[in-house]
């Protein structure tokens, strides 16, 4: 059992946790990339954060934070499932915004491309490689997009959209914008397995000690991987982001001090471990 004890400073975060519902979504984290082109129309493909992709970060500077909570993304198909061969739509938003962005791309469980989106109102569709993705082609005052997915036409398992959000603050630069990442589970109608990701959210148990005035954390790392925690409130605004470094596989317990007692709200503590992440919705009073 490996055991790290951490001291930082908090800001904005309450002196009591209540921990409530598991999110269960699996979102994506990757460190930001130097800025290079901005992309009001049509960004560059292979920027999702799906596995071996970069995010909108290769072009904005700024944070990077998980999508839970702050990007509504929703699927026509009933229970979350799809058939083969069969339509459908997602929609994906965001609450407020003068200017937003989004790319995504639907993999199976061997990263591979799955089913085929089309083109429509306010988006566009393009190819890099073997995948295929779908991405904003109008940007400003727009904050929801509805874009329709084919399913494939032979049964390919439980299926991943990856996703990357681009909140933009419209100020004509690179810099300020807040890339949201995340992704959405669609489950195979005749398989219906359980996912890798709900496999190893099982070990992960965050909560807060209000007596200690600590944050702890217990989770398995089946591989080497670069560990984070972060804290929003449910508009969006990054509270805390706490790096804790590479790590190596094993059993972990982190136990972070905290030095100052915030407000009381709803927080999502996200544990960001490699390329997935794991959230909790805090209430704290």
């Amino acid at each position: 059992m490996k055991k790290h004890t951490l001291r930082f400073a908090l800001l904005l975060i309450p002196s009591f946790f209540l921990f409530k519902s598991n999110q269960g979504k699996i979102e994506k984290f990757h460190p930001a990339a130097p800025p290079v082109l901005l992309s009001s129309a049509n960004p560059p493909a292979a920027k999702t954060g799906a596995p071996g992709e970069t995010t909108c970060t290769s072009c904005h500077t700024g944070t990077t934070q998980s999508a839970s909570g702050i990007i509504d993304l929703t699927f026509s198909g009933a229970g979350n499932e799809y058939i083969v061969g069969q339509d459908y739509t997602f929609t994906i938003s965001i609450a407020t915004g003068t200017k937003n962005g989004f790319e995504a791309t639907i993999l199976d469980a061997s990263d591979a491309k799955a089913g085929t989106f089309t083109s429509g109102t306010n988006y566009s569709v393009t190819n890099s490689g073997v995948r295929q993705y779908v991405r904003h082609n109008t940007s400003s005052g727009i904050t929801s997009w509805t874009f329709n997915w084919t399913a494939p036409d032979t049964d390919m398992g439980d299926l991943t959209l990856y996703f990357s959000f681009n909140k933009s603050n419209a100020s004509g630069s690179s810099s300020g914008d807040i890339i949201y990442l995340g992704q959405f589970n669609i489950t195979s109608a005749v398989f219906n397995t359980v996912t890798e990701y709900e496999k190893t959210d099982e070990t992960i148990n965050l909560w807060y000690n209000a007596q200690n005035q600590t944050m702890n954390m217990d989770y398995v790392l089946f591989e080497p991987s670069l560990v984070m925690l972060s804290v929003q409130n449910l508009s969006g605004e990054l509270v805390l982001q706490q790096n804790l470094g590479l790590q190596d596989d094993g059993n972990y317990q982190d136990v972070l001090s905290l030095t100052e007692k915030p407000a009381a709200g709803i927080y999502v503590v996200s544990l960001f471990a490699g390329n997935s992440v794991y959230n909790r919705k805090i209430y704290v009073q």
